[in-house]
C-alpha cells in the first residue's frame, strides 16, 4: 500500500521534484525515527500507528498545490485545510482501510498544529518534517537548538538531530542528549 500511495503522490505532484523530494525525506526520517522508538519501547512490528505515520509522511504536504491554486499561498494553514481531501481521494483509490485513512487525513490536516499532538505517530511526523525543514531551510545553529528543545520529544529525534545537524558524533549523541535535558 505504501508504495502505491507514493506512486500516486508522485503522479499528483508531477514535475514538482522539490516537493516529491521533501515527502521522500520526511518519509525516510519517519521510518528511522519509528524504528528507533519502537525498538526502545518494545512496540510490535504490527503496530498500526507505523502505517498511519508512513502514509501521513508521504501525504503530509499533499494540499500545497490546492492551497497555491485557491489562495495563492503555500502557508501551512492552507496546506492543512486542503490536504485532507486530496489525501482521502488518494487513499480511497488505493483502497486503504477507512480507519487508517481517517487517522492519516487527521495527521495531514493538523501536522503543523503541534499543540494537538496526541500519539507517537503524530509526534514522529512532526519531528521528521522538522528535521527536513531545518536542513532544507539551512537553519542557523540557534534555530536548530531551539527545535531540539521545543519540537524534538523522542530520544531518536534528538539523537538524529545531533548527528545530522549539530555535528555531534553518533557515539556522543546519546550522552549529549542526556546532558542537555
Amino acid at each position: 500500500m505504501i508504495g502505491t500511495v507514493l506512486s500516486k503522490v508522485i503522479d499528483y505532484l508531477g514535475p514538482d521534484t522539490k516537493r516529491i523530494h521533501h515527502a521522500m525525506k520526511v518519509f525516510s526520517f519517519s521510518c528511522a525515527l519509528w524504528d528507533e522508538e519502537a525498538k526502545a519501547k518494545g512496540l510490535p512490528e504490527t503496530d498500526e500507528r507505523r502505517e498511519t505515520l508512513l502514509l501521513a509522511a508521504i501525504l503530509h504536504d499533499i494540499g500545497v498545490h490546492e492551497a497555491e491554486r485557491k489562495y495563492n499561498s503555500n502557508d501551512s494553514f492552507y496546506q492543512e485545510k486542503e490536504g485532507p481531501s486530496v489525501a482521502q481521494e488518494i487513499l480511497e483509490e488505493c483502497e486503504a482501510d477507512p480507519r487508517i485513512s481517517a487517522r492519516v487525513c487527521y495527521l495531514v490536516g493538523h501536522h503543523h498544529s503541534y499543540h494537538l499532538i496526541d500519539d507517537l505517530d503524530f509526534q514522529i511526523l512532526v519531528e521528521a518534517e522538522e528535521l527536513v525543514n531545518l536542513e532544507e531551510d539551512y537553519a542557523d545553529p540557534q534555530a536548530v537548538l531551539a527545535a531540539r528543545q521545543i519540537t524534538m520529544k523522542t530520544a531518536a529525534a534528538k539523537k538524529i538531530l545531533d548527528c545530522y545537524l549539530m555535528d555531534v558524533p553518533a557515539e556522543d549523541a546519546v550522552p549529549y542528549y542526556c546532558m542537555s535535558r
